[in-house]
């Protein structure tokens, strides 16, 4: 009898699942990469933003502390026993902190009933202050001696108190505007430029997909269908040889018989 000839496996070549799995997946993930670099025109006006943000918050602090130092000024005088109108330096002390701040805009000191003592712009003195300052004062806590007007903030007040504790009038430093940052112009220039990238990936990623892609696909499927016929033809021919060797043995039992 001869020996069953074994079957040789056919040699496996690495299918490439690469190109089927990016024909699948690259339809939809481009529009998202587009999306992606449509979002990022507007991290530049949302860093604009927070930078606004920090220097208004910076702004308003230092003029804060500004007021505080006045308002001791101020405050030293009443407690010399000095009522707030009859102050000598209240007038020379508002002109020089607001030619000592660019930020500031006016400066002014009026008493309980809202009318200006004492204002940089000496033209207002003894004019009644805006309502909405007004509104600010009396809706203050009472816990709290500061007020401001406006959001962002474009005034800052402080009480001034007599010795007893009592107030008597106001001191409000008014802020000027903050310069606009460009963002319009950051929009003008970034949103271009990311548009034009956008358009180059998605035709870049359409060219990859249409020659790239379906090209290597035939190959691919020609050459496992190479495969498949060879091992066909080998299990076609191992089963020749296993029926041939079956009528061997037989033919060999029916001579031992």
């Amino acid at each position: 009898m001869r020996p069953a000839t074994a079957i040789e496996p056919a040699s496996r070549a690495p299918v490439a699942f690469g190109p089927v799995y990016l024909r699948q997946w690259l339809p939809v993930a481009w529009p998202w990469c587009v999306v992606l670099l449509a979002g990022l025109a507007l991290v530049p006006v949302m860093l604009l933003g927070l930078v606004a943000q920090e220097v208004d918050r910076l702004r308003l602090a230092r003029v804060q502390i500004i007021a505080s130092e006045v308002q001791d000024r101020l405050e030293a005088d009443l407690l010399l026993g000095l009522d707030l109108p009859a102050s000598s330096g209240a007038q020379s002390l508002l002109e020089k902190t607001l030619s000592r701040d660019p930020d500031l805009a006016a400066a002014e000191v009026f008493d309980a009933a809202g009318i200006a003592l004492f204002n940089t712009d000496r033209g207002s003195i003894g004019e009644r202050i805006p309502a909405a300052w007004a509104q600010a004062v009396a809706g203050r806590p009472e816990s709290r001696l500061g007020w401001s007007v406006g959001d962002p903030v474009t005034v800052v007040g402080v009480a001034l108190r007599d010795p007893s504790g009592e107030p008597v009038g106001q001191l409000a430093l008014s802020l000027r505007p903050l310069p606009q940052l460009p963002a319009a112009e950051v929009m003008l220039w970034s949103s271009p430029v990311l548009l034009a990238l956008a358009l180059a990936i998605t035709w870049a990623v359409r060219r990859n997909l249409r020659e790239h892609l379906d090209a290597p696909l035939a190959p691919a499927v020609a050459a496992g269908i190479e495969r498949l016929e060879a091992t066909e033809a080998q299990l076609s021919a191992a089963l020749a040889r296993l029926m041939a060797d079956e009528g061997h043995l037989a033919k060999g039992a029916a001579d031992a018989a």
